[in-house]
Parts: structure tokens; C-alpha cells; sequence
């Protein structure tokens, strides 16, 4: 079962994402769906909620999301979104910039 503390990296770059980018976010992540509902139980609800960061799912897998998750973060359905490479390895090696 993943857990706040399990999910300690995603949720601190979630946040750094915030910090730096501000509001309109969408970001990527292989389990996205997870971590957003994580996030809105965590310290950083309001400020997920009030710079509307959103979340997309880079690959799904049919066995491993229910219809309602596909469409509610597969980026077809994210205004905004293109084929933007959403690889995790690459992401915290960006982010290692900032």
C-alpha cells in the first residue's frame, strides 16, 4: 500500500513544482492517479487545489486502471496537453536543475 511516506519524492517534487511554476500545472507520473489523491490528504491540499495542479498517467495499463481513471488523467483528455514526454527518470533529472 502506498503511503505519505512511500510517496515522500513524487509529493516533495509535486511541491517544487508548485513553488516554481505556480499555478495551471499538469504534470506526469507512471501512477498520477495515486498520487493526486494522496496529495489532497496531505499538508498540501489547499495549494493543490488553489494553483490547480493536475495530474496525467504517461502509460496506462488496462489491468491496472478502471475506466473512470483513464479518462479523469490520460492526456487526450488534459486541455493543454500534447505528446509531451512524461518519463519519470527524466523528470527528477530536470529537476535537479531547479
Amino acid at each position: 500500500m502506498l503511503t505519505l511516506s512511500s510517496m515522500k519524492y513524487p509529493i516533495a517534487s509535486s511541491k517544487k513544482l508548485m513553488d516554481v511554476f505556480s499555478k495551471n500545472i499538469l504534470d506526469g507520473y507512471d501512477i498520477k492517479c495515486t498520487l493526486e489523491k494522496i496529495l489532497l490528504r496531505s499538508s498540501l491540499a489547499d495549494q493543490v487545489k488553489q494553483l490547480n495542479l493536475q495530474g496525467v498517467v504517461p502509460a496506462f495499463h488496462g489491468h491496472a486502471h478502471n475506466c473512470l481513471c483513464q479518462v479523469q488523467h490520460h492526456l487526450k483528455y488534459k486541455v493543454g496537453a500534447s505528446k509531451e514526454d512524461f518519463r519519470v527518470d527524466r523528470r527528477y533529472r530536470e529537476m535537479n536543475a531547479l
